[in-house]
């Protein structure tokens, strides 16, 4: 019985003890479990602590972003001259927010740096792009944009157009001066063989030339003219070889006589004319097509035959020993009578071209377009191209030629053509759209007078720098100038060739410069010169027009057409001036309308790189001669090392959107 209580109170002291045991257990198991929960919780208000502090720490550093830049041209950049001065100020501001923290999560940093940088002329610049479409939508509303690239688009549609008809005209030119190159060269070779040309109107003729061999009483139909106005012209000039070699005959003149020698003298110089004019018909007959072969003035082929049998007769005759006689014998064979040329169409008109003495490479045409040239800004810079250097994705542009090349030459007249086109494009239009709207709000041009803020500029025409790249404003305004006389010339041109009553004065008056040659290509060629020469003076008054802040109308009709064709040869600068005043301008496009479609034909990246150089030497000269966009920073990413109370880390990123 004792051995049985002695058990239960055993058991029972047993059970009471493991009570405890359970109850520290749990408790001790809740006391780690808030232990961890507020170790979790504090890490976590570190991680919190040490993201927010960074986070606030480069806001504040970067909210002290260039503020003259901003003002001006609405750029938000932060000017990084320093890399220890950006990294010390994060710091510096992480540091003072930890002050104002617990010292349970107060952290000490143990390892800080800026890991990446990026500035405005990274990636192409295209920062600098972004923001300046950010800051004109904002500015001026989708809105107005949507409506302005329509504007916009019809308006290039119109120059495309105009274009169109240009590349017909160039292509047709192009095909009228190889026909025209060959027909030049049969004139030449009409010349040489029959010594024949017109000069002011009236028929001349060369002192030496094949013909002069005729071996036949001098007639009309021996030295084969058919032409009694041609024949009335040089029947005085002929030299009758049969009739020099009687005398010599009859004489009984020796070889050896200084009279022989003269005619043989003669011989030989014959003998080098007709080789000038062999080798000309070889040329011209291995170059002629088929098509101007059947309308040439002569059968080219046939009349290299016969020169090529006149050489071997001269040769002969230089070389032989033999007398007179033999000299006839010999000369039988020599052709005169059979090389024919078609004087059919010969026309004697005296006209001369009525833009012959125009001058479109004016080195005064500033002067010449402008009635006063005393308000020309003088300003310039000492270097052009900074961004586009910088970029790396061009190489330094070559300088803009002010000369073109010159209609008055037969051979150069489709590459005139081309050069009026405006060469505009719709590739990228919405982007230079809004680089347009950026640059017509923030830069000036020539014919901007006021500036509201009077701030000093670098350079006054702001816009023709853009489109130029030049380093002076007179220089800039005169390639614009160029460039609009240019294009104005093609819209002229396409006008004067589409009507047929003013193309077909000018064709009536080349015909008459150079219609004795019955040859349509040298006609046409003529004609196209003088309809250049007429679209020219017309797009002068254009362009005076535009320089006095005046409109005019994007393509031309016939109200709209400025010079008559009797006042061709009155042009000048006191007609141009006239003309001017008597424009009606209410409507239409302007100076500064004519900027933005060059821009266009520019790029996106030529205008950004050149507005970047604007920007960068006006706040050079307002404010700091220290900026530059190579220092313009907009996105930095820091990284951040703590060690107390424990070890975290983090990174931040910052931009300006």
């Amino acid at each position: 019985m004792k051995t049985v209580v002695k058990l239960l109170t055993d058991l029972k002291h047993i059970k009471r003890g493991s009570s405890t045991v359970f109850l520290a257990l749990v408790f001790t198991v809740i006391i780690m479990l808030i232990t961890a929960v507020c170790s979790l919780l504090c890490y976590r208000a570190e991680k919190t602590n040490i993201k927010r502090g960074l986070n606030i720490a480069m806001e504040s550093e970067f909210g002290k972003f260039y503020r003259p830049l901003f003002d001006d041209y609405r750029l938000l950049y932060y000017i990084d001259v320093n890399e220890n001065i950006l990294a010390a100020d994060i710091l510096s501001y992480f540091m003072a927010n930890q002050n104002d923290m617990p010292e349970l999560l107060k952290l000490t940093p143990s390892g800080f740096d800026i890991v990446e940088k990026s500035y405005a002329v990274d990636n192409k610049c295209s920062n600098v792009m972004k923001q300046m479409t950010e800051g004109i939508v904002y500015t001026l509303g989708e809105d107005t944009i949507d409506k302005l690239r329509g504007k916009i688009k019809d308006r290039l549609g119109l120059f495309e157009e105009n274009d169109k008809v240009l590349d017909t005209v160039s292509d047709d030119s192009s095909n009228i001066e190889e026909d025209a190159y060959v027909q030049e060269r049969v004139l030449r070779l009409l010349r040489l063989v029959e010594g024949i040309y017109i000069k002011n109107g009236e028929i001349k003729c060369e002192k030496l030339y094949v013909k002069q061999g005729v071996t036949e009483d001098i007639s009309e139909t021996s030295s084969g003219i058919d032409s009694p106005d041609v024949w009335e012209a040089v029947k005085a000039n002929k030299w009758n070889v049969s009739v020099e070699l009687k005398k010599l005959k009859e004489n009984n003149i020796p070889v050896s006589d200084n009279r022989f020698k003269k005619f043989i003298k003669k011989i030989e110089e014959l003998y080098e004319i007709t080789q000038k004019a062999y080798e000309l018909a070889a040329d011209i007959d291995r170059d002629i097509s088929d098509r101007i072969r059947s309308d040439c003035i002569c059968d080219i082929h046939g009349m290299k035959g016969k020169l090529y049998d006149n050489l071997n007769i001269l040769k002969s005759i230089a070389k032989s020993q033999s007398g007179a006689g033999e000299c006839m014998e010999m000369l039988k064979g020599y052709h005169v009578r059979d090389m024919y040329f078609d004087y059919s169409t010969l026309s004697l008109k005296k006209e001369k071209n009525p833009v012959e003495k125009l001058d479109m490479n004016s080195s005064d045409i500033i002067n010449f377009l402008l009635e006063d040239e005393t308000d020309i800004s003088s300003s310039c810079i000492k270097e052009t191209g900074i961004y586009e250097k910088i970029s790396k994705e061009y190489g330094k542009e070559e300088n803009e030629k002010d000369e073109y090349p010159d209609f008055r030459k037969t051979e150069e007249i489709s590459e005139y053509v081309d050069s009026c086109k405006s060469g505009v494009s719709m590739h990228g239009i919405d982007d230079l759209i809004y680089l347009n709207l950026y640059v017509n709000k923030y830069f000036d041009d020539f014919t901007d007078k006021d500036d509201e803020d009077n701030k000093p500029k670098a350079l006054s025409y702001e816009k023709e720098y853009i489109i130029c790249g030049k380093k002076s404003d007179r220089e800039n305004l005169k390639s614009v100038i160029n460039r609009l006389l240019l294009m104005r010339t093609g819209v002229s041109f396409v006008y004067l060739v589409s009507d047929k009553e003013k193309s077909g004065l000018a064709y009536a008056t080349a015909a008459a410069i150079v219609g004795f040659t019955g040859m349509d290509a040298l006609v046409r060629c003529t004609q196209y010169i003088i309809l250049a020469g007429w679209a020219y003076e017309d797009a002068c008054v254009d362009v005076s027009a535009l320089l006095n802040g005046k409109k005019i109308q994007c393509l031309k009709k016939k109200s709209d057409f400025n010079i008559e064709y009797h006042e061709i040869v009155l042009f000048g600068k006191d007609m141009i001036s006239q003309k001017v005043h008597e424009m009606d301008s209410e409507s239409g496009i302007g100076y500064s309308d004519f900027l933005c479609l060059f821009m266009n034909m520019k790029g996106i990246k030529n205008c950004l790189y050149r507005s970047m150089d604007i920007i960068h030497y006006n706040m050079k000269l307002r404010y700091s001669g220290l900026f530059s966009f190579q220092n313009a920073l907009y996105k930095a990413k820091a990284h951040i090392e703590c060690s107390r109370p424990y070890f975290c880390e983090t990174d931040a990123e910052y931009y300006y959107k």
